[in-house]
């Protein structure tokens, strides 16, 4: 056992190093940068009924627009606008985010912290995630950002691991989402050597013994 992927869950990280303790333990990125929007959206709820029963438009807004604050901030458009009904106009996502953020300190400060270690996140980049961490110490947080980053310093050495080697859970998870299937769709099977060979012909899955040493991101750059 080279590398082991898992998610940011503690006893999994204790049976993987007690287990295959020359193993490298890499966290899914996934579940990284699910745990930075999860972070995004609670502050952004805490927002939203601080200001419910005061400016309820204000509310609406953030109820409504809330996909747009866990869009990637690179991603966000800023020159075509399309008609948003909370907002009465055509607007742009870029404009949209800007004022949601102007409407609490607290989500301003985590969206921009969530949104910069996502890009590190992406461009695989181990120092300036590490840079980041560091920066917060100097800084007040709501909460749950705080939270997180707790988290993110517990799990780091793994998470590092994550920005060097491109193992990933995805296609495990993805065959896992298909078996579902299939048993949803099947309506029941009447035992599990039927729904086994059902799996095994939809898949047509073979033994493909491997040797190769995990990749890594900066090998796929040379």
């Amino acid at each position: 056992m080279k590398t082991v992927s898992i998610d940011l869950y503690t006893p999994y990280l204790e049976v993987i190093r007690t287990s295959f303790p020359n193993a490298k333990i890499v966290i899914d990125r996934f579940h990284i940068v699910k745990l930075l929007n999860e972070t995004i959206n609670s502050v952004r709820i805490k927002a939203m009924n601080i200001v419910k029963n005061s400016r309820p438009s204000d509310y609406r807004k953030l109820k409504k627009q809330w996909k747009l604050l866990l869009k990637n901030a690179e991603d966000l458009n800023f020159t075509d606008t399309y008609y948003v009904r909370q907002f009465g106009e055509e607007i742009s996502e870029q404009r949209i985010v800007d004022f949601l953020l102007n409407i609490s300190p607290d989500l301003l400060v985590t969206y921009t912290l969530m949104n910069e270690l996502k890009y590190a996140i992406s461009t695989h980049n181990i120092e300036l995630f590490d840079e980041i961490l560091k920066s917060t110490r100097k800084i007040t947080l709501p909460r749950r950002a705080r939270r997180t980053i707790r988290t993110l310093q517990k799990f780091l050495p793994y998470i590092h691991n994550s920005l060097t080697y491109t193992v990933s859970n995805g296609p495990t998870e993805g065959i896992n989402n298909k078996i579902k299937l299939i048993k949803r769709t099947g309506f029941g099977y009447a035992n599990f050597f039927n729904l086994r060979a059902r799996i095994l012909v939809q898949f047509k899955l073979k033994y493909k013994p491997s040797n190769l040493a995990p990749s890594t991101y900066e090998a796929m750059a040379s």
